[in-house]
């Protein structure tokens, strides 16, 4: 998980620690806004190993259950290119 914003520094780091919010942020320039369509917040996307969108605006137990499903997929896809011990 990684949360963007695009207030100055500043206030985004003084609402991560009131919030205690424990994922990694970044501020995001237009060009990673404009690449995955983010013009309103929260908008919420989940983003496979290759870079591409594979949800977008899911929320609740649908994303939940999504990020899990895609976790176990990669996992599997992981362990049958390395000899896991």
């Amino acid at each position: 998980m990684l949360g963007l914003a695009q207030d100055e520094e500043k206030s985004v780091r003084q609402y991560i620690e009131k919030e205690k919010i424990d994922y990694p942020n970044a501020l995001a320039g237009k060009k990673v806004l404009d690449a995955y369509g983010i013009n309103a917040y929260p908008t919420m996307i989940l983003i496979g190993p290759d870079g591409k969108i594979v949800a977008k605006n899911l929320r609740g137990m649908r994303m939940t259950e999504l990020v899990k499903e895609k976790m176990d997929e990669y996992d599997n896809e992981l362990k049958k290119l390395l000899y896991i011990i």
